[in-house]
């Protein structure tokens, strides 16, 4: 049988990315970072698995999430970089325990 949540070799599909990490979305600096950015907690964490090439499922059942992710994708569709450097990124990843965040190259997009 295979792995229900390898759906293609481009992405993965993680139902539960905001259930298991809510330490990493609610600590102190990435809820200003959200503030600043315009967006929830779990807007930015969502834009941050984006970032880093993990396609996160919506499972909401509430209208206004989904009216705020779909935004969330509006905003990145249009060029939009929500992290503009990799020390924003490091404010997640860093909460989530995983630190040394850098950019690999030169005008890479975050």
């Amino acid at each position: 049988m295979a792995d229900p949540i390898l759906l293609s070799s481009s992405f993965i599909v993680r139902f539960w990315t905001l259930t298991a990490n809510p330490k990493a979305y609610r600590h102190p600096a990435a809820l200003e970072l959200a503030k600043t950015k315009g967006l929830s907690p779990e807007g930015l964490f969502y834009a941050f698995c984006m970032a880093i090439g993990i396609t996160p499922m919506d499972g909401t059942t509430n209208t206004q999430h989904m009216k705020e992710d779909i935004a969330l994708l509006n905003r990145i569709r249009s060029g939009e970089k929500i992290f503009v450097d990799s020390d924003e990124l490091a404010i997640i990843g860093n909460a989530l325990g995983t630190p040394n965040w850098s950019i690999v190259g030169d005008g890479e997009e975050l």
